[in-house]
């Protein structure tokens, strides 16, 4: 191995060691109460639900799921074929795409939501005993691609979820109140900081695509660049900068991080069901795809090229 790399390694090493030896401190009472609260939700959600159904049924069972959906109530699938088991697929992206169809499944998203965040809470509940914090493992090579990961508990899996004065959906608040939980030593304060958009950066610089130079190098009206999200959903959407909504927004941002990772119309449809809370079938999301590639030329011209490279020498090259 390269000694600079050995180099980097250790000196990162260091920085991780102190990193989970210092842990973080919860807020117990907080999450002692969220859990509380969550768990009556879980019940609600589980009432909800059996109303639908003539027996009390178990929502870990996919086979008691499919009769329920798909007998009982009749809903007709998104996907056509059924499972070893003989059922179709109750998954999350699945159950996405049927939202339409009955109140039913926005309530079975909701409860296992619920049981995740409960699941979730537990996890922050680890204290340790002697140091009174909570201690998650970073792993520097816990990740494909190369990103840091944290284990016991995922620490980088906190909900980052803002509520807006008069909202009324009671699940919603209580994951806006994780963040709240973790409490920063006294004199100091939490930071975020993050990159800017640097996966689209690189796409930029190594693919010269007009559209995106276009938006890392003109301003605004008030002297800012523009946001290269904004400015991607104005030309899939064929629209004016200016009239973009958030939703579509987002949209053009799980399209630009999506696609120069690979991304399928299969994955995408799935993404964009989520984002909208509408389900978007495979054809839609193609249609998307080929508008995108047709407006960015220059990325779809990049990626292929980095493919038939790779074809050609069999390996692949970073900047």
């Amino acid at each position: 191995m390269d000694q600079n790399i050995l180099d980097l390694e250790y000196k990162t090493l260091h920085v991780v060691m102190k990193m989970e030896l210092d842990g973080v401190k919860i807020d117990v009472k907080k999450c002692e109460q969220t859990l509380k609260e969550l768990k009556k939700l879980r019940e609600v959600f589980v009432e909800q639900i059996n109303e639908f159904s003539k027996d009390e049924i178990n929502l870990k069972s996919p086979q008691q799921l499919h009769k329920l959906l798909f007998e009982t109530l009749q809903l007709q699938p998104k996907i056509d074929k059924v499972g070893k088991n003989g059922c179709y697929s109750t998954d999350k992206s699945h159950l996405r795409k049927l939202t339409d169809q009955h109140k039913i499944i926005q309530l079975l998203l909701d409860y296992r939501k619920t049981i995740s965040l409960i699941n979730f809470c537990k996890q922050l509940q680890n204290i340790n005993p002697v140091t009174k914090r909570l201690h998650g493992q970073f792993n520097q090579i816990g990740t494909a691609t190369g990103r840091f990961s944290c284990s016991k508990p995922n620490l980088q899996n906190i909900p980052n979820v803002k509520v807006k004065n008069g909202e009324t959906n009671r699940l919603k608040i209580l994951e806006s109140l994780f963040r709240e939980m973790f409490i920063p030593k006294r004199g100091c304060q939490f930071v975020c900081a993050d990159y800017s958009q640097i996966e689209i950066r690189v796409v930029t610089e190594m693919s010269q695509d007009e559209f995106l130079l276009k938006a890392y190098t003109t301003k605004d009206q008030y002297g800012n660049n523009l946001d290269v999200h904004r400015l991607t959903a104005a030309e899939i959407f064929g629209i004016k900068y200016s009239e973009v909504v958030d939703e579509q927004r987002s949209i053009a941002k799980s399209i630009n991080f999506g696609l120069i990772y690979g991304k399928t119309a299969f994955g995408l449809s799935a993404s964009l069901t989520e984002i909208t809370d509408k389900p978007h079938s495979v054809e839609q999301a193609q249609e998307i795809m080929s508008k995108y590639f047709e407006r960015f030329s220059g990325v779809k011209r990049c990626l292929d090229d980095l493919i038939n490279c790779a074809d050609k020498h069999g390996y692949s090259e970073t900047v």
